[in-house]
């Protein structure tokens, strides 16, 4: 038996908001195809070129129950405060369908995403009862608001949209059971698509309240104050159960609750700093002029407030604030909109873990904006209410409304354009990183490694400069310490990685360039006893710095010293699992070989070729060729 047709007027209704979907897919897709053509930029490189949990195939599991940065070294002093497996996940996936050869699916794959949280954005305002103008205007300004493009045209910057969708997608179900609260399908899609928020990102934390809020401005009208409140009680509760369940879990994965910087500000200067941070996001919503990575707020001491810093964003705040919570406490939906901008920003008062020039970016705004335009709206329409003249008073309403943010989107749609080219290469992104943040060391020190990396050595040199007047970035002395071994400025480049074991000792970058700047120096002997030195300053290379120690052992002409060292890290080069340690047995290898000792140097080559099966980079494919080739000739 075939299923009855869909009745012409259920047509009718879904033929507009399958085109308010499209259009805005349009919107998305049209506004952000310039990022396409863009390259792997700033935390790409780390997160997924220089990740094998994300790369390898086999470790899957390994990557979804570790941190988001648990590859890297500890040397690096990542904060372990990101569990994300559904971010992982998605890394996973595009790394598997589309490889890293070319960043342009992976950004098609962001702007697809970014899609799908704008037609989300504009059915949850369906969902809190708008007139489909309004929605889709709302949508529209959502979709094309400036800070979406860390967050699009970034393709690190994914967490948000995915955390957008599992929030935004929960809601509209919510919404859905404020009305119908013993809905099984409602339940099962709202829960299913918090976890998967929950799991993008840890402002999600706060689902539970939001979920309360939407109910409250979706309940039915007649149920009272109290039965309605009872309502949202009983539906937010699940979602703060699930809630402490993440959090415990997360822990147990982290290792800890939470991580925070060795200087980190305590809460005096967190309270004192909160209203800059208010004051900031509520200027980039309403008047995004000023773009770029980085900003130059810091955080608020004690001893130095000031107008700027202090009592002007606290006034700002006051005043904002008093209006939206007017609007809150005399209208319903404002609640949903207060809770939606207010809650998810919430986490981004911690300053604690950001890094001193690092505490406000843009795509911290990137769900909140939607509380604004719901916040807005709503005051319309109750405005609309009260000075309409009541025939047409709804239509006429949403005219008003929905021209007025449309009316804005043109000015957001330009600056987005705009502003879309920087996020496309580590060049154009910190030349605007410096201009809109000057005092950021670290801005200056990336700048300089992105103009290293183009062959702009005099341009790389002076950032370099610039970073370090203004704090000791070790990153800018490592660099800079690099570029002046590459151009024989040898004792500078000592210089800059004493400065950086002086106050890092452990830092296996520092020990790793050392004995090249004494060695082109003719300190032969004191590079190879700082080799000895790294091996017992770092944990997790000693492998890697014998196969080091063996190389300038042989140039040095002490043969007689390196088989026994080579030798005693066998075991440890497959448990370090670089390609500097397994290096350990290629040298071992060519050892035997120049020995005479066959067998034995078939063996350590063939080990050899085991341990680097999965590296790519030039140097093991060079070993590997010239391993293969040993094989051979030895006949094995």
């Amino acid at each position: 038996m075939t299923e009855p047709a869909k009745s012409p007027s259920t047509l009718r209704r879904l033929r507009p908001h399958a085109m308010a979907a499209a259009a805005l897919t349009l919107l998305c897709f049209g506004l952000f195809w310039g990022s396409v053509g863009g390259d792997f930029i700033y935390d790409d490189v780390r997160q997924i070129l220089d990740n094998p949990l994300v790369l390898e195939p086999g470790r899957e599991r390994e990557a979804l129950t570790s941190g988001v940065w648990a590859f890297t070294d500890p040397a690096e002093q990542i904060l372990a405060n990101y569990w994300r497996p559904v971010y992982t996940a998605w890394t996973i996936a595009n790394a598997r369908a589309f490889g890293v050869d070319s960043a342009a699916p992976w950004h098609i794959a962001n702007i697809a995403l970014h899609a799908l949280a704008s037609v989300l954005a504009y059915m949850f305002l369906l969902r809190l009862r708008f007139h489909g103008l309004v929605a889709f205007a709302g949508a529209v300004v959502f979709a094309a608001h400036p800070t979406r493009v860390e967050s699009v045209a970034w393709v690190s910057g994914a967490p948000d949209p995915l955390m957008a969708i599992g929030v935004l997608g929960s809601l509209c179900c919510v919404a859905g059971l404020a009305r119908r609260p013993t809905s099984v399908p409602l339940w099962i899609g709202a829960i299913a698509l918090y976890l998967f928020a929950q799991g993008a990102k840890e402002a999600a934390i706060v689902h539970f309240a939001l979920a309360g809020a939407a109910v409250w401005a979706a309940a039915p009208p007649e149920l009272t104050g109290g039965r309605r409140l009872r309502r949202a009680a009983f539906i937010a509760a699940p979602f703060a159960l699930l809630g402490a369940v993440y959090f415990a879990v997360r822990a147990a994965v982290l290792g800890s609750v939470t991580q925070t910087l060795d200087d980190a500000p305590g809460l005096l200067t967190t309270a004192l700093t909160a209203p800059a941070i208010g004051a900031f996001y509520l200027k980039q919503a309403a008047a995004p002029i000023v773009l770029g990575p980085s900003y130059p707020l810091r955080a608020v001491e004690p001893g130095a407030l000031s107008a700027s810093n202090f009592f002007v964003p606290l006034a700002v705040v006051l005043v904002a604030g008093l209006a939206m919570l007017f609007l809150a406490v005399r209208r319903r939906v404002g609640v949903a909109g207060l809770a939606l901008f207010a809650l998810p920003l919430a986490p981004a008062l911690h300053i604690a873990v950001f890094h001193a020039d690092r505490i406000v970016q843009d795509r911290y705004l990137y769900l909140p904006m939607l509380g604004l335009v719901i916040l807005f709206a709503e005051a319309c329409r109750w405005w609309a209410s009260r000075s309409l003249p009541t025939h047409n008073r709804d239509h006429a309403g949403a005219v008003v409304t929905s021209g007025a943010l449309l009316a804005g989107s043109i000015g957001l749609l330009a600056a987005t354009a705009a502003y879309v080219p920087v996020w496309t290469s580590e060049d154009a992104l910190w030349e605007r990183g410096v201009r809109t943040d000057p005092n950021s060391a670290m801005n200056w020190a990336l700048l300089g490694n992105a103009r290293m990396q183009a062959g702009d050595a005099s341009g790389a040199r002076a950032a370099f400069d610039a970073a370090l007047g203004i704090a000791p970035v070790t990153s800018a002395l490592l660099d800079r310490a690099l570029l002046s071994l590459h151009e024989g400025r040898v004792e500078e480049a000592e210089a800059d990685l004493r400065r950086v074991l002086a106050n890092f000792p452990d830092n296996p970058r520092a020990w790793e360039f050392l004995p090249d700047a004494l060695a082109l120096q003719g300190r032969t002997d004191e590079a190879i006893d700082a080799i000895r030195e790294a091996r017992e300053k770092t944990t997790g290379y000693r492998a890697a710095f014998t196969g080091k120690l063996a190389v300038f052992l042989y140039h040095a002409g002490r043969k007689g010293e390196i088989a026994s060292e080579l030798e005693a890290v066998r075991d440890l080069a497959a448990a370090e699992d670089s390609p500097a340690a397994a290096l350990t047995q290629f040298h071992l290898g060519n050892l035997y070989a120049e020995q005479g000792r066959a067998a034995e140097a078939a063996d350590a080559f063939r080990r050899y070729l085991d341990l680097s099966a999965r590296f790519t980079d030039e140097q093991s494919a060079a070993a590997r060729e010239h391993a293969s080739r040993a094989l051979s000739a030895l006949g094995r």
